[in-house]
Order: C-alpha cells, then sequence, then structure tokens
C-alpha cells in the first residue's frame, strides 16, 4: 500500500526514536507491535499526507472489516 504513494513512511512505537519502513511487511513483523499498541507513522514526500490517512483508515479499521474489503 505504501508503495503506492511518492512518499517515504516509516512507522514504530510512539514511545521510542526506533522506526521502520512501512513498505517492508518484515520491517513491520518485527516491530512485534499487536492490537491496542500506540504507533506512530512518520511521512515525507510529495504524497505524504495521502500516505498518512490511507495507512491511519487501515490501522483503525477492525480486521475483519479489511476482509471484507
Amino acid at each position: 500500500m505504501v508503495n503506492e504513494f511518492d512518499a517515504t513512511v516509516e512507522i514504530g512505537y510512539v514511545d521510542s526514536d526506533n522506526l521502520v519502513s512501512a513498505a517492508s511487511m518484515i520491517a513491520i513483523t518485527s516491530l512485534g507491535a499487536k492490537c491496542g499498541d500506540n504507533v506512530r507513522l512518520v511521512a515525507e514526500g510529495e504524497d505524504a499526507d495521502e500516505a498518512l490517512d490511507a495507512l491511519e483508515q487501515v490501522l483503525r479499521t477492525p480486521e475483519s472489516e479489511l476482509a471484507d474489503t
């Protein structure tokens, strides 16, 4: 999803300086974030705002609803 935007997007825990590429599922999985954990997204680039909006929507949508789309 992140690769659809002209932006570099990173994700990490709110209370940590450790950010990983949101374009890499392996990197995201390495965070070990679980449902209910607070994470932050950081984006830079021409489509940064659009990328953050799209990712926020996915992260806030219950998994059962994502499976239907």
